[in-house]
C-alpha cells in the first residue's frame, strides 16, 4: 500500500511539474500587446456550424507558431505580440485529404484574427483574418492576377540633346 501512495505521489508530482513546462517555454506577454488568433473551437466531435460550413472537415489544428514574440498556443488559438509571425495549421478532410499550411503575417497589439479553412475546388487552403476590420493579413494562395509588364518604351535622343 505505501509503494502504491509513493507511486501515486510521484506520478503527481510529474504530471504538476509537466503542465508547467508549456507555460514556461512560452513568452509571457503583456495583456496591452497580445493579439490573439482563433482558429475553430471544437471538441472532439466538430460542432454543426463547423460541419454546416465545412462539410467534409475532420480537424483544423494549429500545430506550431513561431514569430517575433510568441505566447501560449494551443489547437484552436494562439497568443502573439506585436511583429512578424507564422502559424502552421494541419487540415484533414474526407474528400480533400489532409495538409500542413503555413500562414505569416504582421500582428498589431490588441487584434483579435480569425484562422480559417477555405476550400478551393479539390483543394484546401486556410486564411486569417483581422476579425475588426475584415482585412485578410495572410493566405496560402495568392488570388492576386500578375500584371504584365510594362511595354519597353522607344527613347528618341537628338545629337543635340546629350549636350
Amino acid at each position: 500500500m505505501k509503494i502504491r501512495g509513493f507511486l501515486f505521489i510521484a506520478i503527481c508530482w510529474i504530471w504538476i511539474d509537466s503542465s508547467h513546462l508549456g507555460a514556461t517555454s512560452a513568452n509571457v506577454i503583456p495583456k496591452d500587446q497580445q493579439a490573439l488568433i482563433e482558429g475553430l473551437c471544437y471538441s472532439a466531435m466538430l460542432s454543426p456550424a463547423v460541419k454546416e460550413t465545412w462539410p467534409d472537415l475532420r480537424s483544423f489544428n494549429i500545430t506550431n507558431v513561431t514569430g517575433d514574440n510568441v505566447g501560449a498556443f494551443s489547437k484552436t488559438e494562439a497568443v502573439v505580440g506585436p511583429g512578424q509571425c507564422a502559424v502552421t495549421v494541419e487540415v484533414r478532410t474526407r474528400q480533400r485529404g489532409s495538409a500542413t499550411l503555413t500562414l505569416i503575417f504582421e500582428a498589431e497589439a490588441g487584434t483579435r484574427y480569425v484562422l480559417r479553412p477555405v476550400y478551393r475546388g479539390n483543394a484546401i487552403a486556410a486564411t486569417i483574418q483581422n476579425s475588426d476590420t475584415g482585412e485578410f493579413v495572410a493566405k496560402t494562395w495568392n488570388f492576386e492576377k500578375k500584371k504584365k509588364a510594362p511595354r519597353p518604351e522607344t527613347l528618341l535622343v537628338r545629337p543635340g540633346d546629350l549636350t
